[in-house]
């Protein structure tokens, strides 16, 4: 094995764990850490252990990387305080990098994962320079021309409307039982995304100063469904190599699947050692 792990604590109360992997031989002092941020509620191993197979493969190639759980996250306690939940997570993921910067001399970072990581990584790289790759998981997509066209078209190829009719009435059926039963139906709510047009404009700004992305979607969200739609959103021409953007329409969003996550590695880590590597150092 060409890297060791440990078990961290740090944080401006003490509060944050994670596990720092660090490559045997010292990295250059240009390159970049990498931060993969809390899934939701889900403790730093990541869904599956999805960032730990993440972890392992970027420091067996030379990067120094940092998992972590957000305060009120798994093994992190949550100080109390005013804080809004918005505020708490930009302090800690910038304590994260405080702490890296001080202990091994690091002065930038790819920040990301999946989901609301995404998201907080995106949030982070309109407040500190030092972020210079986001590596977007299921994170923000907006509708597109394209993507409402796709969404009518599959409409349309679906079982006839007696079909549709018998299956609404089904569900009807069954969420009256669950009623009745004292279970309510659930029904999948989405998380809150800001303003298209105001993420439109952060992504252009922080394209310019030079940050790298990474946005790679999962057939297990409904609001993607082509290659190439977060491009054409953000208005970034298809020869800009700083965004890259990969479907993977047969995955889930949590990547239950060994074959998914294991090609979902594989994608991250090859753009992370290609942006941010040995010979492509940072912009």
């Amino acid at each position: 094995m060409s890297f060791s792990e440990a078990a961290l604590r740090f944080g401006r109360s003490r509060n944050l764990i994670g596990v720092l992997a660090r490559p045997a031989k010292p990295p250059p002092a240009q390159r970049p850490a990498v931060l993969l941020l809390s899934a939701g509620v889900v403790h730093c191993a990541g869904p599956f252990g999805m960032y730990v197979a993440l972890a392992r493969t970027l420091a067996d190639r030379g990067f120094v990387v940092l998992r972590f759980d957000l305060a009120g996250i798994g093994d992190s306690a949550q100080p109390r305080d005013a804080r809004t939940v918005q505020e708490r997570t930009i302090d800690d993921v910038t304590d994260a990098m405080d702490y890296l910067e001080r202990s091994l001399n690091v002065r930038s970072f790819v920040l990301g994962g999946l989901c609301s990581a995404a998201d907080d990584a995106h949030a982070l790289t309109n407040v500190d320079a030092r972020v210079v790759g986001n590596i977007m998981l299921d994170g923000y997509a907006y509708p597109t021309v394209r993507y409402r066209l796709r969404r009518v078209t599959a409409k349309l190829t679906r079982p006839s409307l007696f079909a549709r009719a018998f299956a609404r009435a089904s569900r009807s059926l069954q969420r009256n039982r669950e009623a009745t039963d004292g279970l309510p139906a659930t029904q999948h709510v989405p998380r809150p995304f800001p303003d298209g047009g105001q993420f439109r404009k952060e992504v252009q700004n922080s394209l310019k100063r030079g940050v790298q992305y990474l946005c790679v979607f999962s057939g297990g969200v409904g609001y993607y469904n082509y290659a190439d739609q977060f491009r054409h959103f953000v208005g970034v021409p298809a020869d800009d190599p700083a965004l890259s953007e990969v479907y993977l329409p047969g995955a889930e969003h949590t990547y239950p699947l060994g074959m998914h996550r294991q090609r979902m590695v594989e994608l991250v880590s090859e753009w992370v050692n290609h942006r941010f590597g040995a010979h492509h150092p940072v912009p």
